[in-house]
This record gives structure tokens, sequence and C-alpha cells, in this order.
């Protein structure tokens, strides 16, 4: 439920934050979440043609997501919202959406 919720609750968001900030326009609004879901399901099926052990894909996961974080609030902090919303959509659909499936391949 959580990487459902995760994933529904980003791309509600961000269309949303784009349109009541008044940063841009409807349509490159939407295109935030169009881009979510393509990268995410790109992500997804590069991740599973990778044959390596899960704790190296989740290991490159989350060294890319710290870096995503860092330029994402560099760009923020320095007032390119509308940058910082679509790369944040590519960022969080290329390593957010498919780590919490990660998490579910570990040995317990």
């Amino acid at each position: 439920m959580v990487f459902m919720g995760f994933e529904v609750g980003y791309i509600s968001w961000s269309p949303t934050y784009l349109l009541m900030t008044d940063t841009t326009t409807i349509q490159i609004a939407t295109m935030s979440s169009s881009i979510f879901w393509f990268i995410s399901i790109v992500v997804k099926i590069v991740l599973i043609i990778w044959h390596g052990p899960v704790a190296k894909r989740l290991t490159w996961i989350h060294r890319i997501n710290v870096a995503n974080i860092l330029l994402i609030a560099i760009v923020a902090f320095l007032g390119h919202r509308l940058f910082a919303v679509l790369f944040g959509a590519f960022a969080a659909g290329a390593v957010l959406s498919p780590v919490f499936a990660y998490y579910f391949a570990l040995p317990a």
C-alpha cells in the first residue's frame, strides 16, 4: 500500500503544485506526471533486465537518490520551481518508485 500511495500521492501533488503556484500552464503541469510514469516504467524494465545482486542494485539506487535530492534542493533554492518539480518527477520515477519493489525482494 505504501508503494502505491507514494506513486499516486506524488503524481497527484506534482501538477497541482505547479498550477497552484502559477509556475506553468496546465499542459506542462500534466507533463510532470507523464514524465514520472514513463521513466518509472523504463527504469523498472531496465532493473528487471539487469542481472545482479539486489543489494548492489539498491546501493546504486540509493546513491543516485541522494544526488537527485541534492540537485533538486539546490535548483529549488535558486528559485527554479518548474525545473525542480519536472526533474523531481524524473528522479522520483527513476529512483524512488523502483526502490520500494526491491525491498520486497530482499531476504528476510
